[in-house]
């Protein structure tokens, strides 16, 4: 057609290169572990919890050996930890935890910390603005995660309203006090995750995994915190 150029059989071998080690590149990321600094995945939404779990947490069994924790330092010590095959739960308020978050609203807030316990494969602290995670308290009242089978990225099932989003155990808090997720779990659930007036007063539901089965292989990869989770779910009911 007039007016259009063909490119020089130069131009074309040139252009042919370009694509060939852009695929090179590709492939030598894949194959490494290496991610490109392209924008996380969002993560799955909440779904309605299965009648089934919440007919599991009717009743509590408490933890054997450990006391009541509070829903905040001072407070009065009302929260006992349950025991299920497979899982401890609890039933709290929710507070909003920003630490390690990259957001404008969790860098204002006035207790925010720029690091977490547990960090991304990149090593970085985890973004309480995008990340759903649950803060666990440090070993007291008689309870110590890892001696009760948890670790820093076990899968937690949080219940709110109807609905439940299974994130992580991401973060570690004061002793004594349970009843903390990030900006980003209290977001997705749908309650207000101001970090200075956000967050509910009581009626949520966490459901900790328990077992080396119950860990995600990377800290951000919510995808695979929901697929435990719902497999989890699924074991513990029929466990129970």
């Amino acid at each position: 057609m007039p007016g259009t150029r063909i490119p020089s059989a130069g131009g074309i071998v040139a252009i042919a290169a370009i694509l060939l080690a852009s695929a090179l590149r590709s492939a030598m990321v894949a194959s490494s572990g290496e991610y490109d600094d392209a924008a996380p995945a969002p993560a799955p939404g909440p779904e309605p919890v299965p009648a089934d779990l919440v007919a599991k947490l009717t009743n509590c069994h408490q933890l054997a050996g450990t006391t009541k924790f509070a829903h905040d330092a001072g407070g009065a010590k009302t929260v006992p930890l349950c025991a299920l095959n497979g899982a401890i739960w609890w039933t709290s308020d929710l507070d909003i935890d920003c630490d390690g978050g990259r957001g404008a609203e969790c860098k204002a807030d006035p207790y925010y910390q720029a690091e977490t316990s547990a960090v991304d494969s990149a090593g970085n602290p985890l973004d309480a603005s995008t990340l759903p995670f649950v803060v666990l308290p440090l070993p007291s009242n008689g309870f110590d995660y890892k001696a009760h089978g948890l670790e820093l990225g076990s899968v937690v099932g949080v219940i709110h309203q109807g609905k439940i989003l299974y994130g992580i155990l991401g973060d570690l808090g004061p002793k004594g006090v349970i009843g903390e997720a990030s900006y980003a779990m209290a977001q997705m659930l749908g309650i207000d995750p101001s970090p200075t007036f956000g967050g509910v007063d009581g009626g949520v539901t966490y459901v900790a995994f328990t077992g080396t089965s119950a860990v995600v292989t990377r800290n951000e990869d919510t995808a695979q915190a929901a697929q435990i989770g719902k497999a989890r779910t699924a074991a513990v009911i029929g466990a129970n």
